[in-house]
């Protein structure tokens, strides 16, 4: 992707099919609009400091409680100094009240899944 000098570079890291125009779109998976096919475990490849704004929605959670700080960290490297990264995550707060009150429509439960819904309120990877 071509960016102009002084042009503000703005990154959305595991944007799966919501790519946009003007963004450094970068997901594991290629698809429309994905720019950067890599997965950030194994460091994406964009310089150190060269990243104005970068951000992340339902991304963070897919990945297991030792694999968090390291992609943390990695967005960091990308960011300059005083960049923005916003996240967006899952509502801890709202995920416990559906919980306590049964609600499966909130978890959108997948039968591939299974149907428990414990099982939903905490997705890590059993292979880490």
């Amino acid at each position: 992707m071509h960016v102009t000098p002084g042009e503000i570079k703005r990154l959305h890291w595991g944007c799966g099919s919501s790519a946009e125009p003007g963004w450094i779109n970068s997901d594991k998976k290629a698809g429309p609009g994905v720019h950067l096919v890599a997965d950030i475990r194994d460091g994406l490849p964009l310089e150190s400091d060269s990243i104005d704004y970068a951000v992340s929605i339902h991304a963070l959670q897919e990945f297991s409680y030792p694999e968090i700080v390291p992609v943390l960290q990695e967005l960091r490297r990308m960011l300059k100094p005083g960049g923005v990264l916003r996240m967006g995550l899952p509502d801890l707060i709202k995920g416990v009240a559906a919980y306590q009150a049964g609600n499966r429509r909130y978890f959108r439960i997948l039968p591939s899944r299974g149907r428990r819904l414990p099982n939903f309120m905490v997705r890590q990877n059993r292979n880490s």
